[in-house]
């Protein structure tokens, strides 16, 4: 395995530019080379289709563009946290071929929309204008066209490429061979636009009642669709088409249209004169049809965000399946079965297994299961189910792109209540919590907002009453601030209330709605002098222990620096009965580091063993008896051995014990929109069962 000292520290730049946690090299007083446990330990990944050093190859987590170029290849325009936003796919079997990157065009290299001819690819890349590749991956190789204009839509037909100026309220018509505009009209707020066999332009006009404007985020959605003919003279319009946001045209000469809407499907148009709904493409409600949430291999879709339909009749689209990151790039028969399908969950997640089934994950918006019997990284999860429906549940937190992406939150974990699934969800500095419920009676894969944790100045913890749709606002103890929290086995909530007080909400099982009982009048308070300030909690209700990382160095109040024990926690013991160290910034253990590489971010408990979840991705395993050091894990697939910044979240692991023995950490990989598993037998002797996961 590498030596940690020769890390690279592949995304510090990129997570400096949004200014998250602090993590500034700080005076060591010793060094400590990183050691392997023992027994043996493998690591995977989850929630990406690719994971691949070579090429950078993993699956864009943002999409918000796609067209079918010449060659069968498929072109994506979008977000990523690292590498870039574009990339390339063989439309055959959705094969990586390029990533499109260095577009110098803001944080995680955001491009809008996309089109290509037989050895160019263009990139709208918002308001710094068009930009244009050769095929086979940027590397920041582009050259510059319109600068100024805000582009939001891109359309190749013949010599001719169409654009959307969007600010400018202009389509703008340009001849390929000298990327010189030859025609020009004026269109309000255009965005997504395709061209008919006649040479009719089809514009979805851009809906001023969005969250934001296309080169804000990504909520936002269409009007109307609008037309005009070659010499702009405006034509047919189609208004009944919900919130709409891609179009393409297919061998018929029909056009296509999906969006954002209940019904999340493609509605097909007759064209030839005054525009006519002819038919439909995928299942009527999407993906919340028959089983709700369940990924099948029928045409289940959902935000429909791009089309493309090739000389076959086959359908690629572009689909989101949660609120700024979670996409699919899928490719069906003209019969709606799919031929491939590609993912990419988020760059910012972590997952849990359910206490009750090892082979079921659940992230903050995404449900997997898991084939231990699989060996090769990132073949033992498939993708079951997507777990947030904005349309029966509007006031699902994870609905609000604010709360998802504007505080950059993780899934949190699963937890087992009164005999309940539940699903947690925090933000990256670990000061929101949120509990989801599983009612697959109802709901099917979709999980049930229940639980909102006040904090900050809010005086009430939040209860969700799904029949009103609403929140149910009761106070919350003595109106700390709470932060971090931990649940226990027995359904103990605890939250730190100050830097040096730990609140104790104790279980009172399920409420008619199916909310946990957490009742501040039954909760206590206490304040733990050993740890300044108590950075994380974990309450073993089995043993009657409770677990504490805390103590910051200087200012940075994202990381800790030591482990304590306190035993007898229910009878009153604030005293810890162990101490244990940790390396910090220690170039050593963790490589160089500007932002928190080398700096303790995480903490779990399972087992026997204490585990600490380093920025770099290193795990460092401690002895629950004694605190003592048993080994680190560290990461090698696919040419991956970590990188600076790669876990920047409170919340970014869990740790389980199988029953077979062996250990299962999953955490964050901010770099690689996945998440990491790392599998350790600390006997070395941890048998796989030879069933698959139930269907």
């Amino acid at each position: 395995m590498r030596a940690a000292s020769q890390l690279e520290s592949l995304v510090a730049q990129s997570l400096l530019a949004v200014g998250l946690l602090v993590g500034l090299p700080f005076p060591r007083s010793h060094a400590e080379a990183p050691k392997d446990p023992p027994g043996r330990y493998t690591t995977s990944w989850l929630g990406n289709s690719y994971m691949d050093t070579r090429g950078h190859r993993n699956v864009t987590e943002a999409l918000h563009d796609l067209c079918l170029g010449p060659g069968g290849r498929i072109f994506t325009a979008g977000y990523a946290e690292s590498w870039g936003g574009g990339a390339e796919y063989d439309a055959k079997d959705g094969a990586f071929i390029a990533r499109y990157d260095r577009f110098d065009s803001g944080f995680g290299d955001p491009v809008a929309v996309v089109a290509a001819d037989d050895t160019h690819v263009y990139f709208g890349a918002g308001k710094r204008g068009l930009l244009r590749s050769k095929h086979g991956g940027g590397n920041g190789g582009y050259e510059a066209f319109l600068p100024g204009v805000n582009v939001q839509g891109l359309h190749l037909r013949g010599r001719r490429l169409y654009v959307s100026d969007f600010d400018n309220g202009r389509i703008r018509v340009l001849d390929l061979a000298t990327m010189s505009e030859t025609a020009g009209w004026p269109c309000e707020s255009p965005t997504r636009l395709t061209v008919d066999d006649t040479g009719r332009v089809w514009v979805v006009v851009f809906g001023s009642d969005s969250v934001q404007k296309p080169s804000e985020g990504p909520m936002w959605w269409g009007r109307k669709v609008v037309s005009f003919d070659a010499a702009g003279i405006p034509g047919p319009e189609i208004g009944d088409f919900g919130k709409p946001l891609s179009l393409a045209v297919d061998r018929r000469g029909r056009l296509l249209v999906g969006g954002l809407n209940e019904h999340s499907q493609i509605w097909l148009y007759d064209i030839a004169g005054t525009p006519r709904k002819v038919g439909t493409f995928g299942a009527r409600g999407g993906i919340f049809s028959g089983t709700s949430g369940e990924f099948t291999r029928s045409a289940k879709l959902h935000w429909i965000k791009a089309i493309a339909v090739d000389e076959q009749g086959d359908i690629v689209t572009g689909c989101t399946y949660g609120t700024f990151w979670g996409n699919c790039i899928e490719r069906w028969d003209p019969a709606g079965g799919l031929r491939w399908r590609l993912f990419a969950g988020t760059s910012l997640d972590g997952a849990g297994l359910d206490p009750e089934d090892e082979t079921q994950v659940y992230s903050k918006y995404h449900h997997y299961a898991l084939d231990y019997s699989r060996t090769t990284p990132g073949s033992e999860w498939s993708l079951r189910g997507f777990t947030v429906n904005r349309f029966r549940h509007p006031e699902d937190p994870r609905v609000d792109q604010n709360t998802d992406v504007g505080s950059r939150s993780l899934g949190a974990g699963a937890f087992r209540l009164g005999g309940r699934l539940f699903v947690g969800r925090s933000n990256q500095e670990g000061y929101r919590f949120e509990l989801f419920r599983q009612e697959s009676g109802s709901d099917g894969e979709v999980l049930v907002p229940s639980f909102k944790l006040g904090t900050g100045g809010d005086a009430n913890n939040h209860f969700y009453d799904p029949a009103t749709r609403s929140w149910i606002h009761r106070p919350k103890k003595e109106g700390l601030y709470n932060q971090y929290w931990n649940i226990a086995r027995n359904g103990d909530l605890f939250t730190v209330g100050d830097p040096q007080t730990v609140i104790h909400y104790r279980f009172g099982g399920l409420d008619p709605l199916g909310n946990p009982i957490w009742d501040a009048t039954n909760a206590t308070t206490s304040v733990v002098s050993a740890l300044k300030p108590i950075r994380r909690l974990v309450y073993d209700s089995d043993s009657d222990v409770m677990y504490m990382a805390g103590d910051v160095k200087e200012q940075n109040w994202g990381s800790f620096l030591r482990v304590k024990r306190f035993k007898e926690w229910s009878k009153g013991n604030r005293v810890p009965d162990f101490t244990a160290e940790l390396p910090y910034q220690d170039a050593e253990y963790a490589g160089n580091s500007n932002y928190g590489g080398g700096q303790p971010a995480s903490f779990s408990v399972a087992g026997e063993y204490i585990f600490v979840l380093y920025g770099v991705g290193h795990v460092r395993i401690l002895g629950k008896a004694d605190g003592k050091l048993v080994g680190t894990l560290r990461q090698d697939v696919n040419g991956w051995l970590g990188s600076d910044g790669q876990v920047d979240a409170a919340y970014g692991m869990t740790a389980s014990l199988r029953k077979n023995g062996e250990y299962v950490i999953l955490f964050e990989n901010a770099a690689w929109a996945n998440i990491m598993m790392t599998r350790w037998c600390p006997d070395g002797d941890c048998p796989n069962p030879t069933t698959a996961p139930k269907p």
